[in-house]
């Protein structure tokens, strides 16, 4: 990750980087923290349930997602909306198939090796609702900036 930083901030001081390059790394971000997580499931249950339960990891898959609305693309933004969803439930699976026991018993929040049903589910209709808001507010931003352009083309027209 760290790598593929230094590769996009020098890219960006150059000012040679592209918007493609930078949806690109955006896509890679989510789906190294989606390997990494994958990757830290396969030694225990009780190990699967704590990557699973880690926010640092999910808030990485967030943060991606509220990047992807800053390139003022809402195509690539309900695309990264699908990818994480796509992810999280590809997590839930596998965990599933790894052991991992879901409940909503009250009382097992704390418990290694069970994860709450419940918590599992609102994290993945969480990052639906963060990418529609996302894509709802980048459409916004993009017709401000159109209308902006289009104020200032007219001015320059007059002013010829």
């Amino acid at each position: 990750m760290l790598v593929y930083a230094w590769i996009q901030s020098i890219l960006m001081k150059k000012s040679m980087l592209k918007s493609w390059q930078s949806k690109f790394f955006v896509f890679l971000d989510t789906s190294l923290v989606f390997l990494v997580i994958i990757a830290g499931m396969f030694e225990t249950v009780d190990q699967t349930a704590a990557q699973l339960k880690s926010s640092i990891l999910y808030s990485i898959f967030f943060f991606a997602m509220i990047y992807s609305s800053f390139l003022l693309s809402p195509r690539f933004n309900l695309f990264m909306t699908c990818y994480v969803s796509l992810c999280l439930t590809l997590l839930l699976i596998t965990a599933y198939f790894q052991g991992v026991e879901f409940t909503n018993k009250a009382g097992t929040l704390n418990t290694s090796g069970i994860l709450q049903t419940s918590n599992e589910i609102i994290k993945i209709f969480f990052a639906i609702a963060l990418g529609i808001t996302m894509y709802y507010v980048n459409c916004l931003m993009v017709a401000m900036r159109d209308a902006i352009q289009l104020e200032l083309d007219v001015s320059e027209s007059e002013k010829l």
